[in-house]
């Protein structure tokens, strides 16, 4: 790839020890992202708290799929799982990393790694004003189901959807922590 000098992206599931970095990387993210108006951004950065990550890695790593580039992290995908689907929550390339071709690299492993396993598809909400992660779903046979009209805090998003090869039975539930879960982590502000 041009302007690589050698270097090579590694793509992975999240460590433990990426949680912080990925965090971080995160949370600089929403508070840049020229598509969401400022509810969405307040909300999502009270959502995606270091325990969230922590609770999705505890459920299977791959569900933070990572781009690494000499150690240092190029890109993510960050997802969770519901109802025998995935979600992708948030996918993110570092611009400084683009000639790695990061965001199809990391999201042909995820699909990989998540087909012939114990889920029936992956989806998408990407809001409609943003079309490159649109044409990057597109580019790996993910259809736009509908367009969600006023959705998420009055924004327009389409719903993108891949189907899988389930071939495991039985299915993850999800984030389950429950009443108590859900006290612990208001009352430890997480």
């Amino acid at each position: 790839m041009k302007h690589t000098h050698g270097k090579k992206l590694l793509v992975r599931a999240g460590h433990l020890d990426d949680l912080a970095t990925i965090h971080q990387l995160l949370m600089t993210e929403i508070d840049q992202n020229p598509y969401y108006n400022q509810i969405t951004k307040t909300t999502e950065k009270q959502r995606l708290t270091p325990s969230y990550l922590k609770h999705l890695y505890t459920i299977d790593p791959h569900l933070l799929m990572i781009g690494m580039v000499e150690g240092k992290i190029a890109g993510f995908i960050i997802a969770c799982p519901s109802q025998g689907a995935i979600i992708i929550d948030w996918a993110l390339a570092l611009h400084e990393y683009k000639p790695y071709l990061v965001s199809s690299n990391v999201l042909r492993k995820f699909i990989d790694y998540f087909d012939q396993n114990q889920w029936h598809k992956i989806s998408a909400y990407v809001i409609t004003k943003n079309r490159r992660p649109a044409l990057l779903l597109a580019g790996y046979d993910f259809k736009k189901t509908c367009v969600l009209k006023a959705h998420f805090f009055g924004e327009d998003y389409s719903l993108w959807e891949l189907p899988l090869n389930k071939t495991k039975p039985g299915y993850e539930l999800g984030i389950r922590t429950g009443r108590w879960g859900c006290f612990k982590q208001w009352f430890m502000g997480k």
